[in-house]
């Protein structure tokens, strides 16, 4: 997905929330999974170096309809990956664009893409069953 498709999709879904998840392209086993309603962010982590890698390339969005929606999809995709023991420890790096040293990222892991996917799709079936 580019950035023009992120553009797109975040004027059609102003207000809602999306559980992204983004790769690697160096290291393909090594995702982040997170949350937020500004798409505008997620092309950061790259410049950034987030966790040490600026290579961060977007696999997936999920749009959900409202932030705590999206933050509860986060937390369930977190306690699952965590309990398959697939999250990495925090992880000290240092800001590419301002030279800051930043405190850990977090929700970081060492998976198989598409085992990460597939845990999401499952939290959000069972997300929309209890919502509905």
């Amino acid at each position: 997905m580019n950035v023009l498709d992120i553009e797109n999709k975040a004027k059609e879904n102003r207000g809602k929330s999306r559980v992204y998840v983004l790769q690697s392209a160096s290291q393909p086993e090594i995702l982040k999974v997170g949350v937020t309603t500004d798409n505008y962010r997620i092309p950061s982590f790259s410049r950034m170096g987030y966790a040490q890698i600026s290579d961060w390339e977007l696999v997936s969005l999920t749009w959900l309809s409202t932030k705590p929606e999206g933050e509860a999809l986060e937390k369930m995709c977190e306690a699952k990956l965590t309990q398959m023991n697939y999250k990495v420890d925090e992880i000290k790096w240092t800001n590419t664009t301002n030279g800051k040293t930043e405190q850990g990222a977090r929700e970081i892991y060492k998976a198989d893409v598409a085992v990460v996917l597939r845990v999401i799709k499952n939290a959000s079936a069972s997300l929309s069953t209890w919502m509905n």
